[in-house]
């Protein structure tokens, strides 16, 4: 497969404004980074027993704030490498509530939706690629999810999304 430069792929105009949007949003985030796997699909991580053994892939090592390296991982963590798998907005869900319980934690909404946000960002990411190769599964998924997604996120996106985005329905 073509390596393509995602900021000269021409697709569809609500994947660039949303991530536009996260873009701005996360650059707001004042929270300490951590350093934390930016990859967090199953192919990724060795089972034993239902349980994670271990996580390969550490050229995907980041310094994000925990609530980014968090809703990244809650966005993406059942894909297993096949096409258009990701996490649904309730597995994203039971995710971050699982996290927060499992770290003794209580989260701001504030940091809710940062992580939303940052999951939103590698959705956005596969979706682009997909426009790239022409469209594919990545992308129609998020276009049935953005809406939710956003919202989630806490973005305000004036009236672009609700205007008929040109969004795969």
């Amino acid at each position: 497969m073509r390596a393509h430069d995602l900021n000269e792929v021409t697709g569809p105009a609500w994947v660039d404004e949303a991530a536009r949007l996260v873009r701005q949003q996360m650059r707001r985030c004042d929270a300490p980074d951590k350093i934390g796997h930016g990859d967090w699909e199953s192919q990724n991580i060795e089972w034993q027993n239902g349980e994670p053994l271990a996580v390969h892939e550490w050229d995907s090592v980041i310094a994000q704030p925990e609530v980014a390296i968090v809703g990244l991982a809650a966005a993406v963590w059942p894909a297993a490498g096949g096409p258009g798998e990701a996490a649904s907005i309730a597995q994203t869900e039971d995710f971050l509530s699982a996290y927060q319980a499992t770290a003794g934690a209580t989260w701001t909404t504030g940091q809710i939706r940062l992580a939303w946000t940052a999951g939103l960002w590698v959705r956005l990411l596969n979706a682009k690629k997909d426009a790239a190769r022409g469209g594919g599964p990545q992308l129609d998924l998020l276009g049935v999810e953005i809406e939710q997604r956003v919202a989630r996120a806490g973005l305000h996106t004036g009236d672009w999304l609700s205007r008929g985005s040109g969004l795969a329905r």
